[in-house]
């Protein structure tokens, strides 16, 4: 297994190495297993469960939800959106769906990614840290004995759909993602949108700049590690769904995204939500859960009618 690399110090000759698509691509995956610990909830239908596990040299913290009974079941990766990390609770932004699909048999991963919960610290340029993080997951479901083997999905919402388009082209393990009011798949543009939207981060976004220059400075290196960019390896199904009234992310980002990726022949299906916020709530996530799990029925359980 490669180690992630740190971020360069502002003398390297080449702050990108090791950041890029194609890098990401080439290098190994995986960890010691996943460490299934305490209860945390209880119920009728499942079991969450505070985990463990490693990526690269770090310890990642998260919540597992596991069906009653004796399985195998499929498995779903849950990633969160954006919160500050002083701010987090394991499970935010995640245990919603996660429990949803719980209920419904399948196994639902939600990794706290480097830097929040119990996780330890880590470098995360560009988020990419964050992207790591689940790509070395993937692997690791393997070592949970209720686990499905070669059954895998994933679902990341805002910050958490744009973490799941790296393992969107770089796993070949992924059978199906489903982007929720999903950030860009191009860096470049997620850096100015934050820097000049999001106060909270824009101290953060200058910091990177200081390190690895602008898009202005750099296009061609910020294109090369924008996942947008590399479309051509996408391997598996997409959905994608967005609310046109998302006053977070902008709704057309999810529009240029179907719009790419139809042009590119992949299979992808794009479903809007009139009105809708960046949370979907009420009947709109009732639709929502109900369409991902048809979704992940066929392309992950690969049974429409299993129960």
């Amino acid at each position: 297994m490669t180690p992630t690399t740190s971020p360069a110090s502002d003398t390297d000759p080449d702050p990108f190495k090791g950041l890029r698509i194609a890098e990401l691509a080439a290098r190994e995956y995986g960890g010691t297993g996943i460490v299934v610990g305490e209860v945390a909830r209880a119920q009728p239908t499942f079991t969450r469960y505070r985990m463990t596990y490693s990526s690269d040299d770090l310890t990642i913290s998260g919540l597992v939800d596991i069906p009653a009974g004796e399985g195998p079941f499929p498995v779903v990766i849950v990633n969160h959106g954006y919160a500050p990390p002083d701010r987090y609770e394991p499970g935010f932004d995640s245990w919603r769906i996660a429990d949803w699909l719980a209920e419904r048999g399948y196994i639902a991963l939600m990794p706290d990614y480097r830097n929040y919960g119990d996780s330890d610290p880590g470098p995360n340029p560009f988020h990419i840290g964050y992207a790591i993080d689940v790509l070395n997951l993937i692997p690791q479901v393997a070592s949970l004995p209720q686990a499905a083997p070669g059954q895998i999905g994933i679902i990341g919402h805002s910050m958490g759909g744009e973490i799941s388009l790296w393992p969107m082209v770089i796993s070949e393990e992924v059978d199906a993602v489903v982007l929720y009011a999903s950030m860009s798949g191009d860096v470049a543009l997620n850096w100015a949108y934050r820097r000049r939207y999001w106060p909270v981060q824009r101290q953060a976004m200058n910091a990177t700049a200081l390190i690895y220059g602008t898009p202005e400075d750099n296009p061609e290196a910020y294109a090369a590690l924008s996942p947008i960019n590399y479309l051509d390896r996408v391997r598996m199904p997409v959905m994608i769904h967005h609310g046109t009234a998302d006053e977070w992310v902008p709704y057309e980002w999810s529009e240029e995204l179907f719009s790419l990726m139809q042009g590119a022949g992949l299979d992808v299906t794009f479903w809007s939500y009139p009105d809708g916020g960046h949370t979907l709530r009420g009947s709109d996530f009732d639709l929502l859960m109900e369409r991902n799990l048809a979704f992940f029925d066929e392309y992950v359980r690969g049974d429409v009618n299993s129960p």
